[in-house]
């Protein structure tokens, strides 16, 4: 979804007269953070064994969440930092796992997730992965909200000269 995102925000700024030239000047905060939270979720999808990608995820998110809250001056990063500080509360309080609901797999059409960052189970909260997007998968609502936020960054961004 977040991927979605990005291609969407990139689409509606150049349609509205954006220029790609004006994402390089994004002023992003703690940088360093960034990349780091960023490698630790790619180390993810590695077999590294389970409880040390669980731990690589929360703690990426919570570095994640930590640049956003330090960049919350950009048009669009208080919505970002909703969505990443729904996840991780969520990843956090599973055990590094986020839960997925199997109605909502079903309602999907979709094969349900085998890697160990997600738990299919009848019962999850209502900021689980509960949201059916047909054959894209099952989302949560930080998942969403992320999203809208990421696009209106990335619309606001390229939208803005200085």
């Amino acid at each position: 979804m977040l991927a979605s995102a990005v291609g969407a925000g990139m689409l509606v700024g150049l349609a509205s007269g954006g220029s790609f030239r004006n994402l390089s000047r994004i002023q992003v905060t703690m940088v360093p953070i960034f990349v780091a939270g960023i490698v630790l979720r790619l180390l993810t999808v590695f077999p590294i064994g389970s409880d040390a990608q669980k731990a690589s995820y929360v703690l990426s998110m919570c570095l994640l969440t930590v640049v956003s809250l330090a960049n919350l001056r950009l048009f669009g990063a208080p919505i970002v930092t909703l969505g990443l500080t729904l996840n991780t509360f969520v990843i956090a309080t599973s055990a590094g796992v986020m839960p997925v609901a199997s109605q909502a797999i079903l309602a999907a059409g979709t094969m349900p997730p085998t890697d160990a960052l997600h738990l299919v189970s009848e019962n999850v909260s209502h900021l689980a992965d509960v949201i059916p997007v047909g054959l894209l998968g099952v989302y949560s609502i930080g998942d969403v909200i992320l999203a809208i936020g990421t696009a209106t960054l990335i619309v606001s961004a390229m939208r803005t000269s200085k």
